[in-house]
């Protein structure tokens, strides 16, 4: 994603291109069988719909600051400034890990699950209700790149009711 933003400006597969790529590589996966896992970052709505959690847009009964950091984000990308981002590289600041450079990875997980994730999760709500609320003609869909966008819109602010 980073070095195709750099080298591609503004080029990106259509829809139709898109579910092309998605089946191709269901076909694949089939003709290869367990001998090698083929992934691609697409996935398809009606698939998604029954598994939110899949894309941590549903709630878990544990606290946060009680479950492995990798059970809550997968995965990670370490960018060339040592930080440390959800997702895919250029990920919104504002719901990064942290920094290699500036804290451990310990105490970055730890201040993330306290600090962050719950900002997170609602991002990754927000977006799949919006994904899954589409009609496109064609249901296939790049996930990253939907949660990616929105991690950069800046939060709406709900201001007081005066009476």
């Amino acid at each position: 994603m980073g070095r195709g933003l750099a080298k591609l400006p503004g080029q990106r597969p259509d829809e139709v291109e898109t579910a092309f790529a998605y089946l191709q590589t269901v076909r694949l996966q089939a003709e290869v069988g367990s001998k090698l896992a083929i992934r691609i970052d697409l996935i398809d709505r009606e698939l998604l719909r029954a598994a939110a959690d899949r894309v941590y847009a549903e709630s878990c009964g544990t606290p946060a600051t009680s479950r492995p950091l990798a059970d809550m984000l997968s995965p990670l990308v370490i960018e060339q400034d040592g930080s440390v981002v959800p997702l895919q590289f250029g990920f919104g600041r504002k719901y990064q890990v942290g920094n290699l450079h500036k804290s451990s990875f310990a105490q970055m997980a730890t201040d993330w699950k306290r600090d962050v994730f719950t900002d997170f999760q609602d991002l990754c709500t927000q977006v799949y209700e919006v994904e899954m609320a589409r009609d496109d003609d064609l249901p296939i869909f790049n996930w990253y790149e939907s949660i990616s966008r929105a991690s950069h819109r800046r939060s709406r602010v709900k201001l007081p009711v005066l009476a």
